[in-house]
């Protein structure tokens, strides 16, 4: 179904379920929904995966370092969740990458305890992990592999584990497109500007879209915010709830290097000498990805700036593990940044914990009247995350709907870049170049030729003018530009 077409069954059709919010949750729970057999519509403001959920770390993982402050719970679903992605709902998406921790003779974190962490790592993965952690010395060829760059004074050996790597916005928009099958509505540039309630599981969102500046309204027995970060926002324009999150945002950002300049074929995950946080380094293609930062955020959700912050607290981090390779900004080839909401991220309004120790856990606010809010959670553990929802939703409103399978696996896309374009959602040339296709990270992103190339073929296939095609060009090197704190 075309867009034109999808908009105008919405403005005659009454639905059971509206997730507000296309990110990875609200992508998770619309495809369980839908595969419960409710008639669902999912809205994003902007394209789908525009924030948090291309923005990630890109790591379905376990979550080894939240061992160190105690969530089991956190760890034990996290490690069940990636081997269900991994081997069972999106394993031509999520591959698995062998970590490689080094040790100095300053770690703050020494090797036997992170070792008492890796086997308790594999308990919680009920031994069902990739492959079971080993130690290395500090002579071994695997070393080789990080480079004639890499810090070798006071180093002292080794271990490796394996979590997993993923394209966090290919997993999301595909599992939209799967909902497609269960016969769910996906419409991304829709905003919410009001939501009213009518009654007992009546509700109207009045929404604008952003492609035409047209306003109209849709109806829904239930509702479910999942925006995120943005989601105290919508429970604003929802009158008959009162209840907050009262989250804390956090900023993480991410550097790509060029292999050439790095020279790193392995995984490693260091251990930052200011503040002890977890930094990644992964070979991604011919770049390296490196992140990510914590800072508390407080600016404005909608545009988020690369800082001078964030840009220096990496390189003094890439600088201080390979010094010999003098890295500097003009090494830089892409970058990008999101945000995160934690929950539980503050003891009172003056005391914010460290972002380490907060639990990656997630809370739900119900309305009795069918409106319901999901924020918190990690890229790892969306589908449960998804499903918890949506048991409460059918146990609450549907009579407990029989749960679909949703560890089915993920219908595999055609690749080709016209299917992409005509199927995929894909509005503007930025949903193309950033978040379906990887031009953005892995491509030299300022190639003006490039960069046109796509426009005339998505221009040729969308029926654009040129006019409109030059337009969009000038939109995606403005988005560029934000990303990599060019403004």
């Amino acid at each position: 179904m075309e867009r034109l077409a999808k908009l105008e069954f919405c403005k005659k059709n009454h639905f059971d379920l509206i997730i507000i919010g296309g990110g990875i949750t609200g992508a998770g729970i619309v495809r369980d929904a839908s595969m419960r057999g409710l008639k669902c519509l999912l809205i994003e403001k902007n394209d789908f995966a525009s924030f948090t959920s291309s923005n990630s770390g890109k790591l379905i993982h376990g979550g080894l370092r939240y061992l160190r402050y105690l969530h089991f719970k956190t760890v034990f679903e996290s490690c069940q969740e990636r081997i269900n992605l991994l081997k069972k709902v999106a394993p031509h998406l999520v591959k698995p990458v062998k970590f490689l921790i080094p040790f100095y003779k300053y770690s703050k974190t020494p090797r036997f305890l992170t070792m008492i962490g890796l086997l308790l790592y594999d308990l919680l993965s009920s031994f069902a992990n990739i492959s079971s952690f080993k130690i290395v010395s500090k002579n071994s060829p695997e070393i080789d592999e990080l480079g004639p760059h890499f810090q070798r004074e006071q180093f002292t050996g080794a271990v490796t584990f394996y979590d997993c790597f993923v394209n966090d916005a290919r997993l999301t928009v595909e599992s939209i497109k799967s909902a497609e099958e269960y016969h769910a509505i996906n419409l991304n540039y829709l905003k919410v500007v009001g939501i009213e309630n009518l009654g007992k599981l009546q509700w109207q969102v009045t929404v604008v879209d952003q492609l035409t500046n047209e306003q109209f309204t849709v109806k829904s027995a239930t509702i479910i915010s999942a925006t995120g970060a943005w989601n105290d926002d919508v429970l604003k324009l929802n009158t008959k709830t009162s209840e907050r999150f009262n989250m804390q945002l956090t900023s993480g950002a991410h550097l790509l290097i060029s292999k050439e300049r790095l020279k790193l074929n392995h995984t490693i995950t260091v251990e930052s000498p200011i503040n002890q946080r977890n930094i990644y380094f992964i070979p991604w293609n011919e770049m390296i990805l490196i992140g990510t930062t914590d800072f508390y955020f407080e600016g404005d959700k909608d545009r988020i700036l690369l800082t001078k912050n964030h840009i220096e607290y990496l390189l003094n981090v890439i600088n201080h593990f390979f010094p010999g390779a003098e890295i500097t900004e003009k090494d830089i080839q892409s970058s990008y940044i999101g945000i995160r909401p934690l929950i539980g991220s503050t003891i009172n309004q003056e005391v914010k914990i460290k972002e380490e120790k907060i639990s990656r856990d997630y809370k739900i606010i119900l309305d009795p009247l069918g409106f319901m809010a999901i924020s918190g959670g990690k890229l790892t553990t969306y589908r449960l995350m998804a499903q918890k929802c949506v048991d409460q939703l059918c146990s609450e409103f549907f009579n407990n709907l029989k749960r679909g399978n949703t560890l089915k696996t993920l219908p595999v896309p055609k690749s080709e870049l016209e299917y992409i374009i005509k199927n995929e959602y894909v509005e503007k040339l930025s949903d193309l170049l950033i978040r379906r296709i990887t031009f953005f990270y892995l491509d030299k992103n300022s190639d003006r030729e490039k960069i046109k190339e796509y426009a005339k073929i998505m221009g040729k296939i969308k029926n654009w003018s040129e006019e409109k095609v030059e337009q969009e060009i000038s939109d995606y090197l403005n988005e560029i530009n934000l990303k990599l704190g060019r403004v």
